[in-house]
């Protein structure tokens, strides 16, 4: 077949049907938009149902009482955890407690940060503050210059970690009450 060179052997279109409906590019354009805003608000309505816990079947549990579950589901999996994740799960824990249970800001700092600002807690004074400098030093080293654990490390980091969060808590307790004893002096 022979393709057209000249101008004279090019002839126009004939017989052009004319759709009913057509649109511009930029009418496509703000369908397509329109149908990715829908799938994104989709997809986000979807997420946040499936991440929302029920009331009525998991009650709000208190910090202390997250931390100590947490602590007792490290304990159960001790054995079968290497050393790096046993230390990020346990100091995780910690830090998660502090931080709810203080309003400390806990998980996106430096350990060398997150000492100094939780030493402003009354709750962390004295025995807690050698007890949580040692326990997150040690945790440290494990995570990122890959110190091993013997079976005895691991029960003292599991013991320090639950005496620092009984300690914080029972000095809470103790401010909580005298806190309420001086508003019913008033």
């Amino acid at each position: 077949m022979d393709t057209p060179t000249l101008p004279e052997d090019i002839f126009d279109s004939r017989n052009i049907i004319e759709t009913p409906f057509s649109l511009e590019w930029w009418q496509w354009g703000l369908i397509a938009l329109g149908m990715l805003a829908t799938a994104f608000i989709i997809y986000y309505l979807i997420k946040q149902t499936r991440n929302k816990p029920s009331e009525k079947t998991n009650p709000k549990l208190s910090a202390y009482e997250t931390a100590n579950l947490e602590l007792e589901a490290i304990q159960q999996s001790i054995a079968g955890l290497l050393d790096k994740k046993f230390s990020i799960l346990l100091s995780n824990t910690l830090r998660n407690y502090l931080e709810n249970e203080l309003n400390a800001p806990a998980p996106e700092r430096t350990t060398e940060e997150f000492l100094i600002e939780i030493r402003r807690f009354p709750q962390i004074q004295g025995m807690a503050s050698g007890l949580l400098f040692n326990f997150l030093k040690e945790c440290d080293l494990v995570k990122f210059a890959k110190h091993k654990l013997e079976a005895e490390d691991r029960r003292r980091l599991f013991q320090s970690a639950q005496e620092v969060i009984q300690e914080v808590h029972s000095k809470k307790i103790e401010e909580e009450r005298k806190t309420a004893e001086l508003e019913a002096v008033k």
